[in-house]
């Protein structure tokens, strides 16, 4: 059994959804910077991080159901994507996406990919009236996927290490550090500690 899991932003979805989002809802440029700056400099949790962009959500009135779901449904998929999952899956691959992005997102990605498993680390919690009321988030963003990856690899009968990882970022690091077989773009951070580098994901082909 060959298991593949794809990180979402930056891998299988291009444009920054996290960004969009925040501008959309009202975030400023400013309040967004200082959010990440404190998080860099360990003077915010990432939970405490997302509460914060919560409370500006809430206080701006954009953050309804109805509307976060028309921004995220503006997603670009990397060209090749649709055709790469379709290729993993004819030869009975199992493939699942674990991602820090949003549940609407990573479940909307999920259902258009055909994709059994997506799990993400952000679930947006609405009223009844569709008003965001909460961010819930399962974890740090540093440990959320390995430990989603080791569970799903429970799940399925299957070892970390035969597990083909493919991310791009800096919250991929510790999957990367702890199987065998991790794939990035040949330009992303994570590079280094890769099992292999690609330039897009037709290179997939003749690894898996």
């Amino acid at each position: 059994m060959v298991f593949v899991c794809f990180d979402l932003n930056g891998t299988l979805v291009t444009n920054p959804t996290w960004l969009e989002l925040n501008a959309a809802l009202g975030v400023t440029k400013e309040e967004d910077a200082t959010i990440m700056r404190l998080y860099r400099e360990k003077k915010l949790s990432y939970r405490e991080g997302q509460k914060r962009l919560e409370m500006i959500y809430r206080e701006r009135g954009k953050a309804t159901r109805k509307n976060i779901e028309k921004i995220l449904s503006s997603y670009s998929l990397r060209p090749d994507a649709r055709e790469t999952v379709s290729y993993l899956q004819s030869k009975n691959y199992i493939v699942a996406i674990i991602s820090n992005s949003i549940d609407i997102l990573v479940d909307e990605v999920g259902r258009d990919l055909h994709i059994p498993y997506a799990i993400a680390n952000n679930h947006f919690i609405f009223d009844d009236r569709g008003q965001l009321r909460e961010i819930a988030v399962s974890d740090n963003d540093i440990h959320f996927k390995w430990k989603e990856l080791q569970q799903l690899c429970k799940k399925l009968f299957i070892k970390p290490d035969d597990c083909f990882y493919i991310g791009d970022g800096e919250d991929d690091r510790e999957i990367f550090l702890h199987i065998k077989h991790g794939i990035t773009f040949r330009d992303s951070s994570v590079a280094p500690i890769a099992w292999k580098t690609i330039d897009n994901f037709i290179n997939l082909k003749t690894i898996l």
